[in-house]
């Protein structure tokens, strides 16, 4: 009977540990879409602020 105890208990734990890297599974996903969409939020906002360069600003040869 120890034998069948020892393989349930490690099946039931092979379960439960599965089920937990599932939802930390989507929990990681689900921040990692907020601050990418807040980091692409952030690099249009840069590229707006920074001036473009001129054509004039160059030197004709």
């Amino acid at each position: 009977m120890e034998i069948i105890d020892f393989v349930g208990y490690t099946f039931s734990g092979g379960i439960i540990i599965l089920y937990v890297m599932e939802k930390a599974e989507r929990v990681v996903r689900i921040i990692k879409l907020m601050f990418e969409e807040q980091i692409d939020e952030a690099v249009t906002i840069i590229k707006k602020s920074i001036p473009k360069k001129k054509k004039t600003d160059e030197l004709e040869v």
